[in-house]
């Protein structure tokens, strides 16, 4: 789950990132960009991503596949040159909004 709006738009300079909009669907789009930047498939069977609004909600029903994941999504999220490249390949793959 993620819902530190403030943080991010602190961190990304605004609520978009070029054309990517960072509402839930947003960083939805941004996790399953990660997944593809590290080789896995952006949206397993394991994975049900249920965003609307303000609110990103992903939930796993594979422990290991929620914790590997997870963690590289904290890397993403904590580099801005992550966050970017993932937002272009959201952008360009259709994921989020």
């Amino acid at each position: 789950m993620f819902s530190d709006w403030d943080w991010l738009r602190k961190k990304c300079g605004g609520d978009s990132i070029g054309d990517y909009y960072l509402n839930g669907p947003g960083v939805e789009g941004l996790v399953m960009a990660t997944r593809r930047m590290n080789g896995l498939t952006p949206d397993p069977d394991t994975m049900d991503p249920n965003s609307e609004g303000d609110a990103c909600y992903i939930h796993f029903t594979d422990f290991d596949e929620a914790v590997q994941t997870a963690s590289l999504c904290k890397q993403m999220i904590q580099d801005l040159k992550l966050i970017r490249k993932a937002a272009k390949i959201a952008e360009e793959n259709g994921y989020g909004d």
